[in-house]
Parts: structure tokens; C-alpha cells; sequence
């Protein structure tokens, strides 16, 4: 496992990987950088029922300011760990449950997507977290 930080042109192409992923898949990926480690988290707008009010809202001229959209709303996904091969990614899986990242966890929907890619575990997190 390599010790070191995530070099600055492999942070780039996890970002184009990320970027592209979302404009083909739809979703809204984001990842964020420490030492060599590297966030998944996924954007969702958990309030679906808050926009079906909001559009009766408007088609019966009701003022919409009455009812507000909720903000996205960010799920971690997991953390990544960078060693040192761009198709060789530790996977840590983000447990709400005690609010932290474990690597030795394996028993989750979505496990066997994780191919040690960047898009591996995008795609496994449309299952750990729906």
C-alpha cells in the first residue's frame, strides 16, 4: 500500500472518471482528497415529496413560497485508498451505523461491484446506498 499522498494528476483523472460517470449515469458523484485517501460521496435530493408539493403549488396559484425545496443532501459513500495503481483501489466502506469508514466490512449490497476502479465503487454505491 503506498504511504504517500494522492499525486495532483491522479486526483485529476479520478475527477474526469468522476465527472464522466455522472454526465453518463445521471447521478452526482463528488470525491474530495487527504493524504491518500480519497471520499465518494454521492448528491441527493431526498425530498421528493417537498417537490410534488411545491408543483400543486403552483398549478393551483398558490404562493410557492410557502413551500421550500430541500437541499441536496450529501451520503458518503466510502473511502478510497490510494495504492499506487489507478485500477488498485482499497475500498472502505462508510457505516452510518458508528459514523465510519471500514475497510474489513464486505457483507453489504454492492460489495461485488467493487472491481478496485474509481467507477467499481461509484457503481457499487447505487447499491450500499440507494
Amino acid at each position: 500500500m503506498a504511504k504517500t499522498a494522492i499525486p495532483f494528476e491522479i486526483q485529476q483523472q479520478v475527477n474526469q472518471a468522476v465527472e464522466t460517470y455522472n454526465k453518463s449515469k445521471k447521478t452526482n458523484y463528488k470525491v474530495s482528497f487527504k493524504g491518500k485517501y480519497c471520499y465518494l460521496s454521492r448528491m441527493d435530493n431526498r425530498n421528493s415529496e417537498a417537490d410534488a408539493m411545491l408543483m400543486a403549488a403552483k398549478r393551483l396559484g398558490l404562493p410557492v413560497n410557502l413551500f421550500k425545496q430541500a437541499p441536496n443532501v450529501e451520503t458518503k459513500i466510502g473511502r478510497l485508498e490510494w495504492t499506487g495503481d489507478m485500477g488498485k483501489w482499497g475500498f472502505a466502506v462508510f457505516k452510518y451505523s458508528r459514523e465510519t469508514y471500514d475497510a474489513d466490512e464486505w457483507m453489504f449490497p454492492g460489495s461485488g461491484l467493487l472491481d478496485g476502479t474509481i467507477e467499481g465503487a461509484m457503481k457499487a454505491g447505487h447499491k450500499i446506498y440507494p
